[in-house]
């Protein structure tokens, strides 16, 4: 999309062109934004193992939204590495521990939602 905008210059009238690069994707909300108007702490999600880290699982709970689970959060039994609870690619259920919108941050607990359902 592009239009013409008039500057006036004090010694001379001249039009040129004003480009908009961006899209009509970018006047809606993101996934992050969606995610955070929709879920609130406690709620109960399901997410796919995808990688591991120094201090726990990341876990994919929507397309493009990664959610770390801290290894102390993965079992209710003491682990020294994530690999040691959980496997990459496995689906499990979750509870919202941590929501920090400006961050892009998300807590997810996979022991505390062991221990509601037993």
């Amino acid at each position: 999309m592009s239009a013409w905008i008039r500057y006036r210059f004090p010694f001379a009238q001249t039009i040129v062109p004003l480009v908009y690069c961006g899209s009509i994707v970018d006047l809606e909300p993101n996934r992050w934004d969606r995610f955070f108007n929709i879920h609130k702490l406690g709620d109960e999600i399901k997410g796919r193992v995808v990688r591991f880290g120094k201090y726990g699982a990341f876990i994919e709970i929507e397309e493009g939204i990664e959610a770390l689970c801290h290894v102390s959060e993965l079992s209710e039994y003491r682990v020294e590495k994530p690999e040691d609870a959980v496997k990459i690619g496995e689906l499990l259920p979750f509870k919202i521990l941590k929501l920090d919108p400006s961050q892009k941050k998300i807590g997810l607990s996979a022991r505390v939602r062991a221990r509601e359902v037993i």
